[in-house]
């Protein structure tokens, strides 16, 4: 009897599933898959299944497109002998949060979106889902904090009388605050609302702005302030833009212009795809009343800007992209000689083999040859050795 009952329970799920499916339209608001993620059931109540799926392939191609590009851009920093060490150390910061949100976060948002699609809640735990967004919420916050540290740097470079350089200490020590920082405000506000914690709806609605405006706007709103300072000191004083400009290494100078000037171009270009794709997306979560497609079409255009960052950073970098382009040219001629080497040895081996199969045939031919004529001559033999006299 208990395994009838479990069989007939299961049949019973998979039929309500079904009905969901079924039922599953843009204007009904009973289905399974509206709310259940979000701390708040007045999202994705009214959202197609065709936006939907072109949300998971979205995440999916976020998902490959950044992988490869932040790479790109990690080996463009990591290789480069002109950048100092604690220089480096602050990039890689800014790449690496965007190469593990890519690598890990982007297809995770592809499965919970895909839950939706199949309107099945069961589909996800709920831990997975709040690790996800818990992970999301602490990198894509460390992606930012990482480049409004370049921006103070370089605003104290600009308007200092002297010549500032950070040290490894320094750099290190400013990396671990930040990855403390990010990791209390996204446990602490963020897990509020995840797990629960605060209840009440005021409360709650405090709380969310209080994370968008701390995580989100504020890194922005600061990081577009020191590019503010960095041009009106620049503009005021040009002999202090020639001397921050010059970097000594092993007795000889790099002319303005050089290494220090490609990285603040680089950094800045991406600091202008964070504003473009970011603030936006703040505002938008900060007013809080809002359509469900506008929800999934604000959000498929902020995950692109996890590809954009590294790719402008690269671009705007001229020893970076002209690396990048050797590099490329190298690959596409090894490649075309590759493929060319095996054409060619292609043909020599059906060359070889062909002329194998003809003296194989040759051979063949020449023995059985050979075994026809040699009987004849010998009864020729033998008949002149009967006509010869005794």
């Amino acid at each position: 009897m208990d395994g009838n009952g479990k069989h007939q329970n299961s049949l019973q799920q998979s039929s309500s599933r079904l009905n969901n499916l079924q039922n599953c339209t843009p204007d009904t608001e009973t289905c399974d898959r509206c709310g259940w993620v979000d701390t708040t059931k007045r999202y994705h109540q009214n959202i197609s299944t065709e936006l939907l799926v072109a949300g998971v392939v979205d995440c999916y191609l976020v998902a490959v497109l950044g992988t490869t590009v932040n790479l790109i851009a990690i080996w463009c920093v990591g290789s480069c002998t002109k950048t100092r060490l604690p220089v480096k150390v602050l990039l890689l910061s800014v790449f690496l949060p965007t190469l593990l949100i890519c690598l890990l976060v982007q297809p995770a948002w592809a499965q919970l979106i895909l839950a939706k699609v199949l309107c099945n809640p069961d589909y996800i735990s709920r831990s997975f889902k709040v690790t996800t967004a818990l992970v999301y919420s602490i990198l894509a916050h460390m992606e930012l904090v990482a480049i409004t540290v370049m921006a103070a740097f370089r605003a104290v470079a600009v308007w200092s009388k002297r010549r500032h350089e950070a040290g490894m200490r320094t750099v290190v020590g400013l990396l671990a605050a930040n990855l403390v920082y990010c990791t209390l405000t996204g446990v602490g506000l963020l897990g509020s609302l995840m797990f629960k914690w605060v209840k009440e709806p005021r409360v709650r609605r405090i709380v969310s702005i209080l994370y968008f405006l701390t995580n989100k706007t504020l890194p922005i709103l600061v990081t577009g302030a020191c590019y503010a300072s960095c041009m009106i000191g620049l503009r005021k004083n040009k002999h202090r833009l020639q001397a921050c400009q010059q970097q000594h290494q092993q007795g000889r100078s790099v002319p303005a212009g050089g290494v220090a000037n490609q990285a603040t171009r680089a950094i800045f270009a991406v600091f202008v795809s964070n504003l473009v794709f970011g603030l936006p997306h703040a505002i938008f979560h900060l007013i809080g009343t809002f359509s469900d497609v506008a929800f999934v079409v604000v959000h498929m255009s902020f995950f692109t800007h996890f590809v954009l960052d590294p790719l402008v950073f690269v671009w705007y970098n001229r020893g970076h992209r002209n690396r990048v382009t050797e590099r490329a040219r190298w690959m596409l001629r090894y490649l075309c000689f590759s493929n060319s080497i095996r054409v060619s040895l292609s043909r020599k081996i059906s060359a070889l083999l062909h002329l194998h199969s003809s003296s194989i045939s040759f051979t063949h031919s020449t023995s059985f040859t050979s075994s026809t004529v040699q009987p004849i001559s010998f009864i020729e033999q033998c008949e002149k050795e009967k006509d010869k006299p005794q």
